[in-house]
């Protein structure tokens, strides 16, 4: 005892020398190279089942350059399809993207005339397939690629902005390929959502009394017009996104593109490329992007996912809900995200991986595509699981409720779906107790399958009114 108090002593010591010295001790720079190993470092794949790899694959006669990351290959395949045209996730993935890793084997791809693909191909090789139709017919040559070489008879796409234009015409044309198609920020009439979102941010800066604001898009009306240009876009965009469009609460884009800097994946020649591929693109792609129209593609072949931020004028979300009514698909479902604009996995990462999960990885847990979930056994009084309070209520309370005492047997085949169900559950009987009305034993026999929600069974099971309670997740 004497000894442990002895090497306390030092440990507290040296630990408020270290304080002190750090409190008088010049600020030290670490250098950009050093941040970016430690991002590396730290996100570095290492489980025997996992995959880690950035290479180029030949597509559509040209380099195309993917990054392949997952901690188990057992996991289904989600490919990401990026806005723009010519704007990459890939950078910024470092920030949102490792916990998907956990469920998905995760595929970035820089799409023809975008980042590392830019940098790697010339202009003239790259030209060719420069229109919607010639980067879907690409888009769909690496899923052919990733479902042959991991074995995959189905993989999930995963569309954003621009990105939804392939998504959908992927979905459209090889349905049996995909367990679902999930689209963010998603695209329906180009011309229609320019014009809301053209007029929403002018009514914000006329609500606003910003004169420079109401000048500069005035200037450019009538909007988007018969001739859509770059500078149009650049006027819009800006005070769009100044007053929230494309990220909820933020007045510019800063907060994200700061982070590319930092990219183990992406070097200042990369960095550069980015925006010279974004010219380059723009100059095929904008002009035939505004006559994109999904309003009457209704009918798909895959499970539909749609997610949408309630604060989007970028893709404004009215008309993707709108359109979302009208679809007919084996299944579909539509989120909106009450704290996102247009960038919601980076505006709500966690609601949005929580969304990933229960909503679109049971299509393959089902199909038998997934590495197997964890077990876990949970004592509700150790970890708090339910409130102590309610431990004490269900187990001094529950044979008051139901009228009667219960045989050891009988409690241990009490078995409720969830912890809301059980509290929903206790309520009801307690109601019933008050209102004179008998509470037959039949509820309380028999062992029947429980609901299943993200795929995975979850049982709870009473064993004892006087004993410890637990879960088994499995």
């Amino acid at each position: 005892m004497w000894i442990r108090r002895q090497m306390q002593g030092v440990v507290l010591a040296m630990s408020l020398g270290f304080l002190c010295g750090a409190a008088h001790a010049a600020p030290r720079q670490i250098s950009l190279a050093t941040v970016k190993d430690i991002i590396a470092t730290r996100e570095r794949i290492v489980s025997p089942r996992g995959i880690q790899q950035h290479l180029y694959v030949p597509i559509g006669g040209i380099r195309q350059w993917i990054s392949i990351r997952g901690q188990d290959l057992r996991n289904p395949i989600l490919l990401i399809l990026h806005g723009g045209p010519g704007s990459p996730e890939m950078p910024a993935a470092w920030t949102f993207q490792p916990p998907w890793e956990d469920y998905f084997t995760v595929v970035e791809w820089d799409q023809r005339g975008t980042g590392k693909t830019y940098e790697a191909n010339t202009p003239a090789q790259m030209a060719p397939g420069m229109s919607a139709a010639g980067m879907a017919h690409d888009a769909a040559d690496l899923v052919r690629y990733l479902r042959k070489r991991f074995h995959k008879k189905k993989i999930f796409i995963l569309g954003h902005s621009w990105g939804t234009v392939l998504g959908v015409m992927l979905a459209q044309r090889h349905p049996n390929w995909f367990y679902a198609y999930i689209g963010v920020g998603q695209i329906v009439n180009m011309r229609r959502g320019e014009e809301v979102g053209y007029a929403w941010t002018l009514r914000q800066a006329q609500e606003h009394h910003n004169a420079e604001a109401i000048r500069e898009l005035k200037a450019i009306a009538p909007y988007p017009g018969k001739i859509l240009t770059i500078r149009k876009v650049s006027v819009r965009s800006k005070w769009e996104m100044y007053y929230g469009g494309l990220a909820y609460g933020r007045h510019n884009f800063e907060w994200d593109s700061r982070t590319w800097r930092l990219s183990p994946d992406y070097n200042s020649s990369d960095l550069r490329a980015i925006r010279a591929g974004s010219q380059f693109s723009l100059k095929y792609l904008l002009q035939p992007l505004l006559t994109v129209n999904f309003d009457h593609v209704t009918r798909f072949g895959c499970p539909v996912i749609e997610f949408v931020g309630a604060h989007d004028y970028t893709t404004p979300s009215s008309l993707l809900i709108q359109w979302f009514k009208r679809l007919h698909a084996p299944s579909k479902r539509l989120v909106i995200f009450s704290g996102s604009a247009h960038m919601i996995f980076e505006e709500q990462p966690g609601r949005f991986l929580v969304h990933l999960v229960d909503d679109a990885l049971p299509y393959a847990i089902k199909a038998g595509d997934a590495a197997p979930p964890e077990k876990e056994i949970v004592c509700f009084r150790q970890t708090c699981v339910i409130e102590r309070q309610w431990c004490t209520q269900i187990r001094s309370g529950l044979s008051s409720v139901i009228g009667g005492s219960m045989s050891r047997r009988e409690t241990r085949q009490a078995e409720l779906a969830s912890l809301p169900g059980l509290r929903r559950q206790l309520d009801a009987w307690r109601a019933r107790k008050r209102s004179g009305e008998a509470i037959p034993r039949s509820l309380w026999k028999g062992a029947a399958l429980l609901p299943r929600r993200g795929g995975l069974s979850r049982q709870l099971y009473l064993l004892t009114l006087s004993g410890p309670l637990y879960t088994e997740i499995g």
